[in-house]
């Protein structure tokens, strides 16, 4: 799902909307006694969103001010199932994130724009595994973790005659780890 609602008004531009899910399965054969039978199934139930504002250009001392910002949100379940009775191949997960974000975009001349750009998110991975990985033996045991990554950007853009753009762009990132990670 994605929509847009231009609003030219309150001082916003446009309010933007994206949507999309995902429920996968997959199975994997394995040849038993002259015939095929499922040996491991994988499932990933997914959905992602995002909300986004954008506000109306706006002249300031320095030059005019664009941007946009809004929230993130995301959540996955996996597993991967060994239906023979053996060890799962991926133990069930979820992971959970929710993000804000801001964008601005500032026309220093008509030649010359900066541009900086913000995002915090809080993610929460919780699933099963070994607290000694390396030794099968140990049994498998609930994990959960936290995690709040932040990530910024700073940059330029030159406008040189017939139609060309000189940019240098900086950024600082983090991110969560996925929970196979």
């Amino acid at each position: 799902v994605r929509g847009e609602w231009r609003v030219k008004d309150y001082g916003l531009d446009a309010i933007r909307l994206w949507f999309g899910a995902s429920d996968y399965v997959h199975t994997e054969n394995i040849a038993e006694g002259g015939g095929f039978e499922v040996g491991n199934r994988f499932t990933n139930d997914e959905w992602e969103g995002r909300l986004e504002a954008q506000h109306q250009p706006f002249v300031t001392t320095l030059g005019t001010l664009r941007g946009a910002a809004g929230v993130q949100a995301f959540s996955r379940d996996t597993q991967g199932q060994n239906l023979e009775g053996g060890d799962s191949l991926l133990a069930p997960a979820e992971t959970d994130s929710v993000a804000g974000f801001i964008f601005e975009e500032l026309d220093l001349t008509d030649r010359l724009t900066v541009r900086a750009a913000a995002r915090i998110e809080h993610t929460q991975v919780e699933g099963s595994g070994r607290l000694d990985p390396l030794n099968p033996a140990v049994p498998l045991s609930a994990i959960g973790r936290d995690f709040t990554p932040f990530s910024v950007s700073l940059g330029g853009l030159y406008h040189l005659p017939g139609d060309h753009v000189v940019s240098l762009n900086g950024q600082y990132v983090e991110r969560a780890p996925d929970a196979a990670e």
